[in-house]
This record gives structure tokens, sequence and C-alpha cells, in this order.
């Protein structure tokens, strides 16, 4: 669908979006591009979405508080039965290397253009990645801040904005962990890092 964690029901029904997916221009045989028309699960998705549907309601509620950003949307897929390789276990160190860096250099412009209060890594590589990003992001704003105040004296310059950076588990159903009650585990995740009020109204 390509939406993050695109589950095609909650795409379709919740977000209320609709559209043609293109083809790739090389499709594996076991990884056919259905878009819409896909009728798979996808049980990750399944249960982010379910967690934000339950909290926020209306998909309007939850994107007026909160966005998912997909740190690679691509997908690479290995054999002859198709399987997934996710960009922090490429084969080649160096394309692993060329394409974080564009990846990065991504997530520290999204960061810089919405200028968010919390950035949430979903599983532990989007963390470290997320780490790295909003590290790199101040401080090119500290450089920037440096920069103006000697060049203008100080005159207009504002500290960097602080940028609290938290980690939740990743809802796969290949973690043993995420299959043990992965909403009430995310949930306790985002009130320790202190932001689960921003999504919720509820006081509990």
């Amino acid at each position: 669908t390509g939406v993050p964690f695109g589950d095609i029901r909650f795409v379709r029904d919740w977000m209320n979006i609709t559209g043609t997916v293109q083809q790739p221009h090389k499709i594996h045989p076991k990884r056919q591009v259905k878009g819409f028309h896909s009728t798979r699960g996808e049980r990750s998705g399944e249960r982010l979405w379910g967690l934000m549907k339950d909290t926020c309601k209306t998909a309007a509620e939850f994107f007026s508080r909160a966005f998912v950003y997909n740190y690679c949307p691509l997908a690479f897929f290995r054999g002859p039965k198709g399987a997934n390789i996710t960009p922090d276990r490429l084969p080649s160190r160096q394309h692993r290397q060329k394409l974080q860096a564009i990846c990065d250099t991504a997530l520290i412009h999204l960061i810089h253009e919405i200028n968010p209060k919390y950035v949430i890594g979903v599983g532990n590589f989007a963390y470290a990645r997320v780490k790295a990003a909003v590290q790199q992001q101040q401080q090119q704003q500290r450089r920037q801040q440096h920069h103006h105040h000697h060049t203008k004296k100080g005159y207009g310059a504002t500290a960097p904005q602080v940028v609290h950076v938290g980690l939740i588990l990743h809802p796969s159903p290949a973690s043993r962990k995420a299959n043990q009650g992965w909403a009430a585990q995310a949930k306790d995740q985002l009130k320790q890092i202190g932001c689960w009020h921003l999504l919720s109204d509820d006081i509990d």
C-alpha cells in the first residue's frame, strides 16, 4: 500500500486511503505486488495501527497528533522463496553503508521539517538510526547557532530544539516478546518515554 506497517484493512478502511500501486521494474515471482487488491494481512500493521485506532479512534485524530515514517521504504528479497532481507542485513557492507547514508539524510531532513518533540524508534534498528539522525541534526543546529552568534552577535539566535528519542518493541510476529501482548508493552514503553499523553486523553 505504500503506508508504513501498511495492513490493507487499516489503510483502506480506517485511513480511507485508496489508489494505484505501481509495479517495480523487477518483481520476485514469490513477492507479487498487488497493492490495494491484496487480501493478505500484515500482522505488524494490525498490531501497531490497532493500538492507534483503539487509542485515537479515528485516523484523522491520530495524524493530528503523530506521524509514522518508514526509515527505508525499499524491500529486499533473496533466494527462490523471496526471503525478506532487512536493510541492516544486506550482504554487502558497502551497499548497507550507502543505503544507510541516504536513509539517514532523509530522516534528518524530516526531523528538521516537522520539528517533533519525540521521535520513537519501532524496534532496535530503527531506534539506532533515530538516535544517530537526531544527534547529527542537533549538531548541525549547534553549528548553525554558533555561526549565527558570531556573524549576527547573537541577535535572533535560538537554542536547538530538544528532541526526545525513545524505543518501543517492534510488533513483528517473529518476535517472541511481541507475541506476549505487544499493545500493552508498547503502551507502557510510551508512558515511560513520556509521550503517551500526546496520543491519549485518558489519564490512566
